[in-house]
């Protein structure tokens, strides 16, 4: 009888968010990237900004550091270091290698955080739930400018 490979189901799921929205994010238009449709919605290099950062805090979860309490003041919009398409794209990579790295061999270990406990597994699996989340978002602004392809592999 088979058995399940916990590690290898939380890693793959990971992996395949990370290569779903950084397939979206190569197809938008550079001078697509810090635009906003309709002059209120989120552009796609804010919330892009928002999943590494959401990321890093994961990972650090996963790392056991001590996480500040977070305090929420509007939409999180990306700094003027991050407002690039490269850049952005880089950094979200790198944010979701670190969750990877962080997550380790035991994924039933239980995390502590203020509100609860949970488990390794189970932030990875969060962690690929607001990624893919946020790809939604990708293919609706894609669509709002008139590509309706998958960029998928």
């Amino acid at each position: 009888m088979p058995t399940f490979d916990a590690k290898a189901y939380a890693t793959a799921q990971v992996e395949n968010a990370l290569k779903f929205y950084r397939a979206d994010l190569e197809a938008i238009a550079e001078e697509d990237f810090c635009a906003s449709p309709g002059g209120s919605a989120r552009a796609p290099i804010d919330f892009t900004y928002e999943v590494s950062f959401v990321n890093r805090r994961l990972a650090g979860r996963l790392r056991g550091d001590e996480m500040p309490a977070m305090h929420f003041e509007g939409w999180m919009m990306a700094p003027e270091d991050h407002r690039s398409k490269a850049a952005s794209i880089a950094d979200f990579e790198s944010s979701m290698n670190e969750v990877l790295a962080a997550l380790g061999d035991d994924v039933h270990r239980p995390i502590v955080t203020p509100d609860r406990t949970t488990t390794a597994m189970e932030m990875a699996l969060f962690c690929a739930l607001h990624v893919m989340y946020h790809d939604a978002q990708l293919n609706y602004f894609q669509a709002l400018k008139g590509d309706d392809k998958m960029h998928w592999d």
